[in-house]
């Protein structure tokens, strides 16, 4: 029977501490820019949606408040918040593990954009039309398709291609905005728009390969501080027993003046 209680209770004081803690971040989300659209066209990484991930997050916090309980009525108020926390951390830590990797597969879309462009235009200068040479460029990549689907889906819808390519525009992503901008200068037919575009997709590249190349040189300084974390504990290990010996004097010495 206590058990019952037990769970009704956690269930009722968790309803209501999630719901104020899912107000708080609403507000919050609010303030800063609407990503509705840009969840639509952004896979949410592991097959999981928004709604999973709040779900998950859901079980974490109500599993960590049903356990809390009874260690508290068996151990105590300490050991249930110990038991509360760390259940409540793991499910921030989940989803901030989901938004990292959603943030890698966004980097991935920047690095994957010069070979689609490359590919692009290769097929649309042979003479491929534009919407056939954005579809088979896509092949090239992993992530863009993701993007790119909904543009070729509303290609000949009533505002044409260039209302499709400005859902492009709705992420938030530099890089997808300015190919946006460049492609509907293509579909416009603006004079010298290809090489516009071409001058852009290796300027990209280029700014890439000097990331990469900043990224090795930090790479050393790296590795040389790993190297030095156990080189640093073997000289504390060393130096220990002198340490003590080193306090045990100042103990005698302290007790001499007092």
């Amino acid at each position: 029977m206590i058990y019952v209680a037990v769970s009704v209770i956690a269930f009722l004081i968790g309803y209501a501490i999630w719901h104020l803690y899912d107000i708080l971040t609403t507000n919050i989300s609010l303030k800063k820019t609407d990503k509705t659209q840009e969840d639509r066209l952004i896979p949410y990484p592991f097959d999981l949606t928004p709604e999973k991930v709040e779900i998950i997050q859901k079980i974490s916090f109500y599993v960590g408040l049903f356990v809390g309980i009874l260690f508290y009525i068996k151990n105590g108020f300490q050991s249930a918040l110990i038991v509360f926390g760390l259940c409540f951390l793991i499910g921030l830590a989940f989803k901030r593990v989901v938004e990292v990797q959603e943030q890698r597969i966004q980097k991935e879309m920047v690095r994957e954009l010069p070979v689609f462009l490359d590919t692009f235009l290769s097929l649309y200068q042979s003479g491929v039309k534009m919407e056939v040479a954005i579809n088979d460029a896509l092949v090239v990549t992993k992530h863009l398709p993701h993007v790119f689907r909904p543009v070729l889906q509303g290609w000949h819808d009533r505002g044409g291609p260039e209302e499709s390519l400005k859902i492009l525009r709705n992420l938030d992503i530099d890089e997808l905005k300015t190919c946006s901008t460049m492609l509907i200068q293509v579909v416009r037919g603006s004079e010298r728009s290809l090489e516009f575009l071409k001058e852009w997709k290796n300027q990209l590249s280029e700014m890439q390969h000097l990331n990469k190349e900043a990224g090795s040189a930090t790479k050393p300084i790296f590795y040389t501080f790993l190297l030095f974390l156990p080189f640093s504990s073997a000289i504390v290990t060393w130096f220990y027993p002198f340490f003590i010996k080193a306090m045990n004097m100042f103990e005698g010495f302290s007790g001499v003046l007092l």
